[in-house]
């Protein structure tokens, strides 16, 4: 989902639904925190959102929920959707979060749209990040993986490299002398 906007407002429910699925089948992962892109992709220098979601994900601050079908239900009751949801921890039994970032542990961030990637990514990769205040706790990430290229002030590990492509069929067409009509959708 794109938070709410390629979609519906209340999808994420389904989202959480299907990978909690694969987590049962497969054995392996869990959600920890739960955030709408409002403030976890924020891109235009708004850092105070920014900052709920990194202090959530590292400090385990923020609202507290047994599950993320139940942050996200409880936010529905509210009338806040997908993009709005507040950034969130999900909590064991005991209320403390089931899980946080800490030092040497390896981050791969699935985000492909580097717009909405970069602030977020740059926190967690910038020795030197001086927007907000990270407090002590500031963990050392060795692997941080981006699924492509977002932006020379990220310092990670792109997993597919930007690719140069040659002769692509606007341009052969083009070069035939034909007349073309190119439609993309804005992303936004």
């Amino acid at each position: 989902s794109d938070g709410g906007r390629d979609v519906g407002p209340q999808t994420a429910k389904g989202y959480i639904d299907a990978a909690n699925e694969v987590i049962k089948e497969t054995g392996v992962g869990q959600f920890a925190t739960v955030s709408g892109r409002y403030y976890s992709m924020d891109r235009d220098k708004r850092w105070d959102r920014v900052e709920k979601c990194y202090s959530a994900m590292v400090n385990g601050e923020g609202s507290t929920y047994k599950s993320a079908e139940e942050c996200v239900e409880d936010s529905y009751a509210n009338g806040i959707y997908d993009e709005f949801v507040l950034p969130s921890v999900i909590v064991n039994e005991d209320n403390t979060p089931v899980a946080t970032i800490n030092d040497d542990d390896a981050v791969i961030f699935y985000n492909f749209r580097p717009d909405r990637a970069i602030q977020i990514a740059r926190v967690f990769t910038n020795e030197d990040f001086r927007e907000f205040d990270r407090g002590e706790k500031v963990p050392h990430i060795p692997e941080f993986v981006c699924m492509t290229h977002f932006s020379e002030t990220v310092n990670g590990y792109v997993a597919f490299k930007p690719m140069n492509l040659d002769n692509t069929l606007g341009e052969v067409v083009a070069q035939a002398g034909l007349k073309q009509l190119r439609i993309a959708a804005t992303i936004g």
